[in-house]
């Protein structure tokens, strides 16, 4: 399937893909399933989403994994977590300040934060909700440039979002202190206009390919 979304969800151990769009009926899917790393072998079943979504932003810590917003195809305002050590199926943890899909999700430790994506038309909110809590999301600020799917990194400080499309394929990046509230800053230009890109970082860099 594909539409997991724009952020990784997993922890040391584990990795965990939830909802997309699969090839045939029902098509929009709430599958969730998982891989440990240190093994080799086929996705294992998690459980399920609270809903059917596709595009939602994704992000995580060591403990949680959260899926927020989405399309079904409406788009959706629904906040999902799964504790990644144990299956089973999603939780609510509250609803994002506004409905959205093809966002950008990235995370510390503490907080996990959505930004961009579409109401259907271009979005530059970004919003925040504390992992190890539940409850509605709380606004942060707004990205220097609104667009759809923009492409995420992270460390413990910093998320970088990369590219987007307005319709038309941008080379903004832009950051925020993950720590703090407040509007996005620029951080520079991709080499190439683009938008769906995966992004990684380690504790120090982020790469958008």
């Amino acid at each position: 399937r594909y539409g997991l979304g724009y952020g990784a969800v997993g922890n040391t151990t584990r990795g965990v893909f939830m909802g997309g769009y699969a090839p045939g009926s029902p098509y929009i899917v709430n599958d969730i399933d998982f891989l440990t790393f240190a093994t080799m072998g086929n996705a294992t079943d998690f459980g399920d989403l609270t809903n059917v979504k596709q595009s939602p932003a994704q992000a995580s810590n060591n403990t949680r994994g959260l899926s927020q917003g989405g399309t079904a195809p409406a788009q959706l305002d629904i906040i999902d977590y799964v504790t990644i050590a144990s299956a089973g199926n999603a939780t609510d943890f509250g609803d994002s300040t506004v409905g959205r899909s093809n966002c950008a999700g990235a995370a510390s430790s503490v907080r996990a934060v959505q930004a961009g994506g579409g109401t259907p038309s271009v979005s530059n909110v970004i919003d925040y909700v504390t992992i190890a809590s539940t409850g509605d999301a709380t606004d942060f600020g707004d990205l220097t440039q609104a667009g759809k799917a923009p492409s995420p990194s992270s460390d413990a400080t910093r998320a970088v979002f990369g590219g987007r499309h307005t319709p038309s394929k941008q080379t903004t990046m832009d950051f925020i202190t993950i720590a703090t509230t407040g509007n996005a800053s620029d951080f520079g230009d991709l080499k190439a206009a683009a938008s769906e890109k995966g992004g990684i970082s380690d504790s120090h860099a982020g790469l958008q390919g």
